[in-house]
């Protein structure tokens, strides 16, 4: 028998451990359920950071808003829309061109070596090659003709012939009579020389020529409308619908993107106009003065034609951008009736002013660089705030990681901006542990020259199940754009 006292020592020792593992086998458990929890938790919490740079702090792992939204599920087919007005000589950089994979040149000067070289489409602009002593082409068509057929046999079908550079500016139709008329039309002076420079291109060179007009300043659909019914009317075959984007303020991006969609839809989509031909729309000179040297507003300006249809545009060549501080200073220098703010001796292969005078890259030039980086492979991206737009781009063969660009096209009427941006990514496909996100800050600084961005802040971030994630970056500066670099 044993002893009453041992023995209920035993049992309460027993009872102790059975305790004892109880509550080590529930403080296990709850340790594994942590870490599950918590491994879960990286798929429900809303980009939890792991690491950033140090003291930076651009980006950040919270987001109280969604501000812009990216699904990279979601591609788009656009065109490449780099293209500039005049400034483009042998001079001009080989990389300079390469890297921001220009598409298009438009000027009275064509360098066919360095055009094929690039494989840039080249834009004639017939008007500026003409010698008419400043006299209407009504006062001798004759002349007029022989002057147009002899640079279609000098150019042949390698360029696409834009007839008449903005007929609705007195600077470039002096001989201004009837085109606003409505009771005269058939008998306008800019539509007839439109219609006998189309017939003798035709003559030359069939229907393989390559035609475009009216080059107008504006998007004024009455004056398409009436180029149109002329076209139509005389059996002209006009393959490209092209306008001029210049003098738009900021804050009327929507209504630009409206207006093209509603040209593409009528002239090109639409059956009426079937048989003038046309088949593409372009934007042959895009930006006003003020705009000019922004990287954030020619970005927004590029999307906007992006979604409108746009095949091809060409950034304007105001000559000096660091005299442009609006508009009517920007075209007063142009005409020649005021002085420069800041005296800049023009360089003719600085690419629109893409380059400094000693043809060194402008911050600007590295916003067309990102941009035509992603332009092949576009995705959807929106953005609920009126003064920024979101250009987002996935994973090319040309483009090892996915891209969004911020830009800031608009603060003039947004004074009162909040400090964080908040963004959402959607469709990411590889980031099971998490991506690296990168920002890049392009300022504004139109007279600067920036040899190479760096990074301002790196962040490593998780990511929520499905493959998406919601992070928050520093709101861009004026008219800046801000280039994510998101690695997987």
């Amino acid at each position: 028998m044993g002893t009453p006292g041992l023995e209920r020592t035993t049992s309460l020792i027993h009872d102790y451990s059975r305790f004892a593992f109880a509550i080590l086998a529930l403080s296990l458990v709850a340790v594994l359920a942590g870490c599950s929890d918590s491994s879960e938790s990286h798929g429900s919490d809303t980009g939890a950071s792991l690491s950033c740079l140090d003291g930076a702090g651009l980006i950040t792992s919270e987001a109280t808003t969604v501000d812009v939204v990216v699904d990279f599920s979601r591609p788009e087919s656009v065109a490449t829309l780099t293209g500039v007005l005049h400034g483009i000589t042998a001079e001009t950089p080989y990389h300079a061109i390469a890297d921001i994979q220009l598409a298009a040149a438009r000027g009275r000067g064509v360098f066919q070596n360095v055009f094929a070289m690039h494989g840039i489409t080249p834009v004639l602009v017939v008007s500026d090659r003409v010698k008419l002593g400043g006299e209407s082409p009504a006062a001798n068509w004759s002349a007029y003709e022989d002057q147009v057929r002899d640079l279609a046999v000098e150019y042949g079908t390698t360029v696409i012939y834009d007839l008449w550079n903005e007929p609705d500016q007195f600077f470039f139709w002096p001989f201004w009579s009837e085109i606003l008329a409505d009771d005269n039309d058939d008998t306008a002076e800019f539509l007839e020389a439109f219609k006998r420079a189309h017939d003798a291109i035709r003559d030359v060179l069939g229907d393989e020529a390559v035609i475009s007009g009216p080059s107008i300043s504006g998007i004024e659909e009455s004056l398409i409308q009436r180029f149109m019914d002329f076209s139509l009317r005389e059996g002209l075959t006009v393959q490209v619908l092209s306008v001029h984007s210049l003098f738009d303020p900021d804050s009327t991006l929507v209504e630009v993107e409206q207006t093209l969609s509603r040209v593409y839809q009528e002239y090109i989509a639409g059956p009426e106009y079937s048989e003038v031909g046309v088949v593409e729309l372009h934007v042959n000179e895009y930006g006003a003065p003020k705009q000019y040297g922004r990287p954030g507003s020619m970005l927004a300006l590029m999307r906007v034609m992006e979604r409108a249809g746009v095949t091809q545009a060409m950034r304007a060549a105001w000559g000096r951008s660091e005299a442009f501080t609006d508009d009517i200073n920007g075209l007063l220098v142009f005409t020649g009736a005021a002085e420069p703010l800041v005296e800049v001796e023009p360089n003719p292969g600085a690419m629109s002013d893409l380059l400094t005078p000693d043809l060194r890259p402008r911050p600007i030039w590295w916003a067309y660089k990102y941009y035509a980086d992603g332009a092949g492979s576009r995705v959807a991206a929106d953005s609920e705030l009126d003064y920024i737009m979101p250009l987002a781009s996935s994973t090319s063969e040309s483009l090892n990681y996915n891209q969004l660009l911020l830009a800031a096209y608009d603060s003039e009427n947004y004074p009162e901006r909040p400090d964080k941006l908040g963004i959402q990514l959607k469709g990411l496909t590889n980031s099971s542990s998490g991506v690296t996100v990168k920002l890049i800050r392009i300022p504004y600084d139109d007279a600067a020259t920036l040899d190479m961005p760096t990074t301002a802040d790196e962040c490593e971030l998780r990511t929520e199940a499905g493959g998406s994630m919601t992070f928050s970056v520093e709101m861009p500066g004026d008219y800046e754009v801000l280039a994510l670099r998101i690695e997987e």
